[in-house]
């Protein structure tokens, strides 16, 4: 089933970000590069109505000795969407991977405001990896 503001709205973002649509998209999602070094996956879920942006981070920068610290901050954070303080992260199972998140309601959807969120993911993002936070 096609959405055509869905489809409108991840049109526009691409154009407004300056960044070139792949014609090979997923089924997992849109993919944004941004900076060249900020990975994003943007899918819509047609259920809950809600924007997902997603990213990965590398922890396995963080050094050892910091590391029970750095845990504890995730498992913190990963209620932040909860109540409404920012964007949440996990653990994936699989890979092992850090992902974080912003879930955007629909009603809520414009293209400057996912702009903004993608901002703020990567905000975080690097807030998170440099611990200036914690």
């Amino acid at each position: 089933m096609s959405d055509f503001f869905i489809d409108k709205l991840i049109e526009t973002v691409y154009e407004k970000t300056g960044l070139q649509q792949n014609p090979e998209t997923t089924e997992e999602g849109h993919e944004f590069i941004i900076d060249g070094k900020h990975p994003i996956l943007m899918s819509y879920d047609d259920e809950a109505e809600h924007l997902l942006l997603t990213s990965v981070i590398d922890i396995d920068v963080v050094p050892v000795t910091e590391q029970s610290e750095f845990y504890q901050y995730l498992l913190r954070a990963a209620l932040n969407p909860l109540q409404n303080n920012g964007p949440g992260v996990g653990i994936e199972d699989e890979s092992g991977k850090c992902i974080t998140y912003i879930l955007v309601e629909r009603h809520l959807l414009n293209v400057d405001l996912v702009c903004q969120k993608m901002v703020e993911l990567i905000d975080w993002n690097e807030k998170l990896l440099s611990r200036s936070e914690l």
